[in-house]
């Protein structure tokens, strides 16, 4: 920056370049990677069995009235988050809902670990409208799910 004055000093300095103070010697981090993503569709799967069964298009459109109660879903894992906040975050499609507007994918968040292309079942408590700070806002989660291929 030019002719940059500073009010605290009084003092008006030609030159001034801003940013963190750097050991030269310090080693610099790895960039982060993108986490990996299911490259095709996912073909449609059949639907886990018991009384909480549901298809991802149907927790994902009956949020509310699902809101707070348990659901098991059978899917894919297209996305993984490991190690966010503790949790892992997996991102599930079956093959159900339209991928517009969101309707066929849900965010689970586990302790357990999967990989992208497993298939599933996620059992835990349907969250709608949750706001996860950081600019993390969902329409519809499973949290806490146990997770079992």
């Amino acid at each position: 920056m030019r002719h940059f004055e500073s009010n605290t000093r009084e003092k008006v300095s030609d030159t001034t370049a801003f940013g963190p103070i750097v050991d030269a010697g310090a080693r610099v981090a790895a960039p982060r990677r993108a986490p990996p993503v299911a490259a095709d569709p996912v073909a449609k799967l059949a639907k886990a069995t018991g009384p909480h069964a549901r298809a991802v298009a149907e927790v994902v459109e009956g949020r509310v009235a699902r809101n707070d109660k348990t659901s098991v879903v059978r899917a894919q894992v297209v996305k993984v988050g490991p190690g966010i906040m503790d949790k892992s975050r997996l991102h599930l499609q079956d093959g159900s809902g339209s991928p517009t507007g969101g309707g066929n994918d849900i965010l689970v968040t586990t302790t357990q670990v999967a990989a992208v292309g497993d298939i599933v079942n996620a059992n835990g408590t349907v969250h709608a409208d949750v706001n996860l700070g950081s600019g993390c806002a969902y329409a519809v989660l499973i949290e806490n799910a146990a997770v079992h291929k």
